[in-house]
């Protein structure tokens, strides 16, 4: 009977950590079409908290750094509205 993949093993594999056997079996597991689902839901959920836990590549985060600049800047403070130019008067 093959081992049972389960999410852990996945994850195992998808980091490098799995032992050889392990990993030839999440292989084969992956290249079932009727696993193809799973597969697909695990492999976004794996994205998906990558996604959220990793930092900026540069360790800068530029969002805040921007917003930290404009705040000092006072350019987070409305801005006045400016009146329209008057209508010009033709001559008749």
């Amino acid at each position: 009977m093959p081992p049972l993949v389960t999410f852990e093993s996945y994850l195992r594999y998808v980091r490098d950590e799995a032992a050889p056997a392990e990993a030839e079996a999440v292989r084969a597991w992956l290249s079932q079409p009727a696993n193809a689902p799973t597969a697909l839901q695990w492999m976004q959920a794996y994205a998906e908290s990558q996604a959220e836990t990793a930092p900026p590549a540069d360790g800068h985060d530029y969002g805040r750094m921007l917003a930290e600049l404009r705040t000092r800047a006072g350019l987070e403070s409305p801005r006045p509205e400016l009146a329209p130019p008057p209508a010009r008067q033709w001559p008749r």
